[in-house]
């Protein structure tokens, strides 16, 4: 028997007891209502997680296709064509640093003094008699070396065949390393034409860099 009919049987016959009786039982005990499954509940309100959740990052690896290495002989392209790009981006640098340097040895008058001496010659058939502190011979050697140095720029600053060997194995290397770790992957489209643009456009840009360095040349006669 709970506390609550001990209380009411004890105390029967009062006024109290007589209104206990009366009252009316909402639940018969604590546990019996917490033991009840509620009629609504978290997951069929707000649906079932699983159905629900996005599909995780680890999934959409798994549907990606497996790496394909390469073979020896793309490899081998793959390297040849780097190698032939970075080879024409050091020169045609080096070009216009090799033309930069040559115009260094000229001085302000240099190819006017050089041009009078010619039209001289070529007008009278005579050659001008200057004394021997006459800024002509100076000038003179000055341009024959800017001009030999001209001549010799575009030499210097292409890569010797040994240097692009090496060049091209070490790129060749490098690609093999990431080919065997599947980090190498087939150049694209926008790769491949990139490459073959700049090995292209070397030698325009080798003219852009003589007729530059020409216009210094008159800038510095007038």
């Amino acid at each position: 028997m709970n506390p609550l009919a001990q209380l009411v049987e004890t105390r029967s016959g009062s006024a109290l007891s007589e209104v206990l009786q009366e009252a009316p039982r909402l639940v018969e005990s604590v546990s019996d209502a917490l033991n009840e499954s509620p009629l609504i509940s978290l997951p069929s309100l707000f649906g079932s997680k699983a159905a629900t959740a996005p599909p995780s990052a680890i999934d959409s690896e798994l549907d990606e296709e497996p790496y394909i290495p390469l073979t020896a002989e793309e490899i081998k392209t793959k390297a040849e064509s780097k190698a032939e790009m970075w080879g024409a981006i050091i020169a045609l640098c080096f070009g216009f640093i090799h033309r930069y340097t040559a115009y260094q040895k000229i001085r302000e008058g240099d190819k006017q003094l050089v041009r009078d001496y010619e039209q001289h010659v070529k007008l009278t058939k005579e050659i001008p008699v200057y004394g021997p502190d006459h800024p002509y011979y100076a000038a003179r050697e000055r341009w024959n070396d800017f001009e030999e140095a001209l001549e010799e720029a575009d030499e210097e600053a292409r890569l010797t065949d040994a240097q692009l060997t090496l060049l091209r194995r070490a790129i060749e290397a490098d690609l093999k390393a990431k080919n065997r770790r599947g980090t190498l992957k087939t150049g694209s489209i926008t790769e491949t034409l990139f490459e073959i643009m700049i090995i292209k456009a070397m030698a325009p840009l080798m003219q852009v860099g003589m007729m530059t360095v020409n216009k210094m040349v008159d800038k510095t006669m007038r």
